[in-house]
């Protein structure tokens, strides 16, 4: 599957109930988020469940017409339910790396 005309490539994670849903990735990346599915309401937060809100999700699709950049080298927590989230990395420019 080639990239779309941003040249992105789109990843899927995903978590059954509380739980880190995607891991921290290296100090100039950050997660762009374009889709969620949930099980029930949801809450994803910066690294654990006490980091800071990303953002709330009601249980269902929500289909992200403004993605969700998540600051640079933060994991994303999940409060409750089955969450899978279709996003890209997008690298820091700064630093000649292709997003």
């Amino acid at each position: 599957m080639g990239a779309n005309y941003l040249d992105r490539y789109l990843n899927v994670t995903s978590v059954a109930g509380a739980g880190e849903l995607a891991s921290a990735p290296n100090a100039k990346a950050s997660y762009v988020l374009v889709d969620v599915m949930a099980s029930a309401a949801t809450t994803l937060r910066e690294t654990d469940n006490s980091g800071d809100i990303i953002a709330h999700f009601p249980a269902g699709h929500t289909g992200l017409t403004a993605p969700i950049k998540v600051t640079a080298g933060k994991a994303i927590y999940s409060t409750a339910g089955n969450v899978t989230a279709n996003y890209h990395l997008e690298y820091d420019k700064t630093h000649g790396e292709k997003s």
